[in-house]
């Protein structure tokens, strides 16, 4: 069971991988229109101080949201009939005519 926990772990791993892009992607998108001065017009501008404070900022965000990977929690995956389905989702196995899940569980472990 040892293989399907870290296979989980690592799944949730990429998953926060792809969160902390996203947040990243976003806070670039909106802070370096802002830094740049283009909303000046508007009378919105930063001060250079203001500037280092929110590229610190984002970098302290995503250590803290790769940090949340430190609450991971082993999942109760000790159900035989339970197997990876096709997009990566643990789900149940539906058994054909003529067979219990059981033994298609055994068949397939």
């Amino acid at each position: 069971m040892d293989v399907v926990v870290a296979i989980d772990l690592s799944r949730t791993t990429v998953r926060r991988i792809h969160l902390n892009f996203l947040w990243a992607l976003v806070y670039n998108l909106i802070g370096i229109p802002i830094a740049a001065g283009a909303l000046i017009p508007c009378g919105v501008h930063l001060q250079p101080w203001m500037a280092a404070a929110a590229m610190s900022m984002s970098s302290v965000s995503v250590v803290m949201s790769s940090l949340l990977l430190k609450c991971y929690k082993k999942r109760d995956l000790s159900e035989r009939n339970l197997a990876y389905g096709v997009k990566g989702q643990l789900q149940r196995l539906r058994a054909p005519k003529g067979y219990s899940p059981l033994t298609l569980a055994e068949d397939i472990v």
